[in-house]
């Protein structure tokens, strides 16, 4: 009963979005198994490029400006948040774990206090084929090569050069990849 309701509210919310947001493009469906939030300002463009499954708390935001591409096949765990305030672009049939949080913006300091209101970004690229393991951060500025995997935990900022497998606190590269297969 669970599993049809949250069915039945993906189609819902996906329509709404579609009907109500012009500067929304979905190309495909969102595929939900529970509640999800989609933040979009009027000014911000988001772009489902495909079918893209949701679990249960996923947050996708879109500030003023933003542009934001989520292409065909990926798949956000429990308690993903990605918060664009000028661009993110995520390749096809990338996984992203529980708790794994994307920003391509930090708050500036001015005159040594924070600003709540003002900020720094830096667009962030996560190529195809990814995965990105539990509670990883993936911060402004950072480009994820394809068939890349994050270790869970582990903390993204800049850019990591080649393909491979990635771990720790910032990332460091550990190991090339082994022939994977990919659905």
């Amino acid at each position: 009963m669970r599993g049809i309701f949250f069915r039945i509210y993906g189609v819902i919310y996906t329509l709404c979005l579609k009907y109500f947001y012009k500067n929304i493009k979905i190309k495909g469906k969102i595929v939900s198994s529970g509640f999800f939030s989609v933040e979009i300002s009027k000014s911000a463009t988001l772009d489902i490029v495909g079918t893209i499954v949701l679990r249960s708390n996923v947050l996708i935001a879109a500030r003023n400006g933003a542009k934001l591409i989520i292409k065909d096949g990926c798949f956000f765990n429990r308690d993903v948040s990605i918060v664009c305030r000028e661009s993110i672009e995520i390749g096809k049939n990338s996984i992203f774990g529980e708790g794994v949080k994307i920003y391509d913006n930090n708050h500036k300091v001015i005159n040594g206090k924070i600003s709540n209101n003002k900020f720094d970004t830096e667009k962030i690229i996560i190529g195809s084929y990814c995965w990105i393991g539990n509670g990883v951060n993936i911060l402004k500025g950072s480009i994820i090569q394809n068939k890349t995997i994050i270790g869970a935990m582990s903390l993204v900022k800049g850019r990591l050069s080649r393909a491979g497998i990635y771990v720790g606190v910032p990332v460091k590269f550990l190991s090339p990849l082994k022939t994977i297969q990919y659905d």
